[in-house]
């Protein structure tokens, strides 16, 4: 807030002083998602370090894929750090990156990251 009782946008300000100093191209290139496809119900791979799990699609809301992790006979449920990144593959040759939002009553969801 300014001496008068304005609020300003800083980010706003800072990005137009950015561009005064190198140009107008300068802040305009945005990080794009891949267009990544799958059915519901379709068997996912989610790949984290050398681990491989195996899942279910269950849906997607803009960023947010939410799947179900596949128990195998004699293993546990995979244990997914927050935050942690991943690989999301259709199984395929299509896959795109992701991060691990919630790990929580069976299901995983991910948000998938730009490139």
């Amino acid at each position: 807030m300014d001496e008068k009782g304005y609020w300003h946008n800083r980010e706003a300000e800072s990005r137009e002083r950015i561009r005064e100093a190198f140009g107008p191209e300068t802040g305009t290139v945005e990080r794009q998602r891949i267009v990544f496809e799958l059915e519901v119900g379709q068997l996912v791979t989610i790949k984290c370090g050398r681990e491989e799990i195996r899942a279910v699609f269950k849906g997607a809301e803009k960023n947010r894929v939410t799947v179900i992790a596949i128990a195998e006979v004699g293993r546990p449920l995979p244990y997914l750090e927050l935050a942690q990144s991943v690989e999301l593959s259709d199984g395929k040759g299509k896959s795109t990156l992701a991060q691990i939002w919630d790990n929580r009553g069976g299901k995983i969801i991910l948000r998938t990251l730009p490139v």
